[in-house]
């Protein structure tokens, strides 16, 4: 589906709550287990930002995103950027071509007691894509909150994001 080299970058977009310091303890969680982890802020980098910072990697990454972030992986993923994605408590994605054959696998994380955005609306979304030959899963963590990424048992939740990117098939 996306031939080349395995990915050794995961890019961590935060959302509008949070900032790259949201993912500070995922960045060096990674990077112990021999990942380059980057987390642009923004806002400063818009959506062609972040389409011109990862122009400048060696290889596609891993994208991750949270609430707001995690529209942007979506949309980013559409376009072609990124090996696969995981989105955390996703925003709902707008201009997004969901049947789009080309998409990198994306997976849909819900915290189970998420009021912002609920898990039953991340399975929704991720129903949406329909493209034959993709992959998109939706899983959630019970007891989670919106803020997965910086709450307590935030390893779990990292550890199988990157279980799935990492052989998402």
């Amino acid at each position: 589906m996306h031939a080349g080299p395995a990915p050794d970058t995961i890019v961590l977009v935060h959302g509008s709550q949070l900032t790259p310091l949201g993912w500070e303890r995922w960045i060096a969680y990674y990077k112990a287990q021999g990942f380059r982890a980057l987390a642009p802020a923004h806002p400063g980098l818009d959506l062609d930002g972040f389409v011109r910072f990862l122009r400048g990697l060696d290889t596609a990454p891993i994208l991750i995103g949270h609430a707001e972030g995690g529209a942007f992986v979506q949309i980013l993923l559409d376009r072609g950027f990124g090996a696969c994605g995981v989105v955390l408590n996703s925003a709902p994605a707008e201009d997004v071509d969901f049947r789009n054959p080309r998409r990198a696998p994306l997976l849909f994380l819900s915290g189970g007691t998420d009021g912002l955005t609920p898990p039953e609306a991340h399975a929704a979304d991720a129903r949406r894509y329909t493209a034959p030959g993709t992959v998109t899963e939706h899983v959630t963590f019970p007891g989670r909150s919106h803020l997965m990424p910086v709450q307590d048992g935030w390893r779990e939740v990292a550890d199988f994001a990157l279980a799935w990117a990492t052989d998402p098939t």
